[in-house]
């Protein structure tokens, strides 16, 4: 489980990126929450706030190197649609 500061932190970044671009997220707030937890935990794995729902073949440590997957990922900025 991420750190409460670093969980503090990304929903903040959450909440912050919502208002920028007016986008909601998932009527469930848990899933949120889940998002979140992941954004956080790669945060304080690999030091940049990767997409929690993707799979990385190469690592994330690897992918962690391009912007593709960071949040907002490539597929939140084509369907604008994310948790």
């Amino acid at each position: 489980m991420p750190e409460q500061k670093t969980l503090d932190k990304m929903q903040n970044f959450v909440d912050r990126f919502r208002e920028k671009t007016g986008t909601s997220g998932y009527p469930d707030a848990s899933i949120t929450d889940i998002l979140v937890e992941g954004l956080a935990g790669n945060v304080e794995e690999v030091g940049r706030p990767m997409c929690p729902c993707q799979f990385f073949p190469e690592g994330k440590a690897e992918a962690a190197k391009s912007s593709e997957w960071a949040c907002p990922c490539w597929e939140f900025q084509i369907w604008k649609y994310c948790h």
